[in-house]
């Protein structure tokens, strides 16, 4: 069998399905063959279960795999997805969200850890387009000065090197079932580990705000006490502390659109 190129994961509880197809359509249309590992939920419902089986016989279809997670939570479906994956650099899609086609192949052509391409927000239809930037650069990058900061100027979309994920344990799931495991304490970790950074230079994920079931949407007390355990974590003193809570709080408990708004 061909090694697949790279390996998508999303994972899936509950998901509108109109918007679950868009996710799995651009995902198996990538310009390269990578395989795309759908990580259900025992609660995930029938009509998305619908959605994937009628996948199966989609063009490239046959480069959907489904499988279950045995442990509850974001980080852990993300983990179950990263242990089946059969290719040597992994990528994440939330169902909600799509790629750009060229997605895999523009990132695949970096010879890096970690590798960024940016992302742009759209409104709840994916027609209307946000006002907000979603593209990072090398050269900004280059001026951070903290492991901390580089984290957080990396943005999906985001392809790992499996090697090194897996040597850090995969997804952290004792920080809890909150948006940031995933794109911030995860490069968070490997750069602490000496990862190397590339940076595509365009956004190839796209973001779909919606005021759905969300992580992002969760509480934000709940939020900043999932960030309190990556500072924690990552020994980021008092003093600094205060200083992230508020800049990632402005963000939490409330759509990407409100945040925006309220911060101009």
């Amino acid at each position: 069998m061909t090694r697949p190129a790279a390996s998508l994961v999303l994972p899936l509880l509950r998901q509108n399905p109109d918007f679950l197809e868009i996710a799995l359509r651009s995902a198996l249309d990538q310009s390269v063959a990578g395989e795309v590992i759908v990580v259900t939920s025992p609660q995930t419902p029938a009509p998305e279960r619908s959605v994937l089986a009628a996948a199966l016989g989609w063009p490239h279809g046959d480069r959907l795999r489904v499988v279950e997670r045995t442990r509850p939570g974001f980080a852990s479906a993300l983990n179950h997805g990263i242990a089946a994956a059969g290719a040597d650099r992994v990528g994440f899609l939330l169902t909600d969200d799509w790629l750009e086609p060229t997605a895999l192949e523009e990132s695949l052509a970096w010879d890096a850890d970690i590798v960024t391409g940016g992302k742009t927000i759209w409104d709840a239809s994916g027609t209307q387009r946000l006002p907000m930037p979603g593209l990072r650069t090398r050269e900004v990058y280059d001026t951070l000065t903290s492991d901390r900061e580089r984290a957080t100027h990396v943005t999906h979309f985001l392809l790992f090197r499996r090697g090194p994920v897996l040597a850090v344990g995969g997804l952290d799931e004792t920080i809890g079932d909150l948006a940031g495991v995933d794109d911030f304490d995860l490069p968070w970790t490997l750069l602490e580990r000496g990862a190397t950074v590339a940076f595509v230079g365009r956004s190839l994920y796209h973001v779909r705000d919606h005021p759905g079931e969300r992580l992002t949407m969760r509480p934000k007390e709940a939020r900043l006490a999932a960030l309190d355990r990556i500072l924690t974590k990552h020994g980021v003193p008092d003093d600094e502390r205060a200083v992230v809570r508020a800049e990632h709080g402005a963000w939490y408990g409330r759509t990407i659109r409100e945040a925006w708004e309220a911060l101009q």
